[in-house]
């Protein structure tokens, strides 16, 4: 899916970017850490208990055994394996495991089985050949490694998950067509990746930093994966994708989709029915926006909360501002508000910014993003003597280039 996101400029021009998702397939990859600890070996077969999928722990004794010859035989690259006879609906589980939900077993392509009357056979295709994988994963490990190497017995998990967050969001961007653009290898080491790409990177760190978490497929307006990650005791969703905006503004990175409930996330996503039961996300008390007091309930809040963080970010250098309201109701009378008389109260508020800051900013122009399905109002402000250069990492077009030109940005 194309996430259209329109930027609303002083002078009502408008910015067009978007933010591309996808998926392959119809299912979903899910895994939790089996251990935070991962031997240094290069041979596939000796990782065959490490990373197992979260949906391992709800399989039965004997599906257990039955999914670890078929793991095995995958990492080793074995064109078949043979098991003892299973129903279709057992084999199909354990299949789907592997092919979707399984972080080590990536290189799988296809799968021809055939139930016998004492035995079930499995024939696998691959994507790449076996020193290839070893290589592949040897660098995901890398990357995944260095970043968990950023953390110290003193990081809480909270902060974990948005620096993994953060740092898939600068270091990928989003592109369909890329070789490995469905894997995390695509994310973390290509760094060109689509969703279900940037969905396994996250998880793929996640797990090996021993945080649990969920990889979900479902539909936003297209096929799509996102995250669920457990966090105190309760699941969240995370979407990775959706919070990388492809835009040519630098500072454009977005906690909409990050530590949000079921309620929240189903005005966009709706989750795929599978063989097993998804954890539930009841909560949205570690959202961003809450967690950093960045809500606001009616206009009043929104005017004081905007004038202090557009000063504080100001001063820091920064560009945007993005705050959310408590609810719908709010959300549609700040926006009411907000863009009253030709936006009469943003001007106002940037005024009262400037004199809090030592920077200083242009009071009559602005872009500016309201998302009602999040709730949200971004707003991207600039400084006096500033170039365009310093706001944006590409091209853009010609009249959005003239807007900017015309408040005050040099070419």
């Amino acid at each position: 899916m194309k996430k259209i996101i329109s930027f609303l400029m002083c002078a009502l021009m408008a910015l067009s970017v978007v933010s591309g998702v996808g998926v392959q397939g119809t299912s979903f990859d899910i895994a939790a850490t089996a251990s935070a600890a991962q031997a240094k070996t290069t041979a596939m077969g000796k990782k065959k208990t490490e990373l197992m999928p979260y949906y391992y722990q709800k399989m039965t004794e004997k599906e257990q055994a039955n999914y670890l010859k078929i793991r095995e035989a995958i990492m080793n690259q074995k064109s078949s394996v043979k098991l003892g006879k299973m129903s279709e609906e057992t084999l199909s589980k354990l299949i789907n495991t592997a092919y979707y939900y399984d972080s080590l077993t990536f290189n799988l392509e296809g799968i021809q089985y055939r139930i016998g009357s004492s035995y079930t056979e499995i024939h696998m295709d691959y994507r790449y050949n076996k020193e290839s994988v070893i290589k592949m994963v040897e660098q995901m490990d890398k990357k995944a490694d260095a970043v968990i190497a950023k953390f110290d017995d003193d990081t809480s998990t909270y902060t974990k998950i948005k620096y993994i967050h953060d740092y898939i969001i600068k270091v990928c961007t989003y592109d369909k067509d890329a070789k490995t653009a469905g894997t995390a290898y695509g994310a973390l080491v290509a760094k060109k990746a689509k969703c279900d790409g940037y969905s396994q990177a996250f998880a793929y760190i996640c797990r090996k930093a021993g945080i649990y978490t969920v990889n979900v497929t479902g539909y936003a307006g297209e096929e799509h994966m996102w995250n669920k990650v457990y966090y105190n005791k309760k699941w969240y969703n995370v979407d990775v994708t959706w919070d990388d905006p492809e835009s040519p503004l630098k500072d454009n990175l977005s906690y909409n989709y990050f530590m949000i409930s079921d309620a929240q996330i189903s005005k966009t996503h709706k989750a795929d029915k599978i063989e097993y039961d998804i954890p539930a996300a009841k909560s949205s008390s570690r959202g961003y926006y809450k967690m950093y007091k960045l809500t606001a309930a009616d206009a009043t809040e929104a005017k004081s909360l905007l004038i202090s963080k557009i000063a504080s970010a100001a001063t820091k250098g920064k560009a945007a501002v993005t705050i959310q309201m408590t609810d719908d109701a709010a959300y549609q009378s700040v926006i009411n508000y907000l863009y009253k008389n030709n936006s009469e109260a943003i001007f106002s508020i940037l005024k009262s910014a400037s004199k809090k800051t030592k920077a200083k900013l242009i009071t009559d122009g602005y872009l500016s993003i309201d998302d009602k399905n999040s709730r949200t109002f971004t707003i991207y402000f600039y400084t006096k003597g500033s170039k365009i250069s310093d706001y944006y990492t590409s091209a853009i077009d010609k009249s959005t280039k003239d807007f900017l030109k015309k408040i005050g940005l040099k070419d």
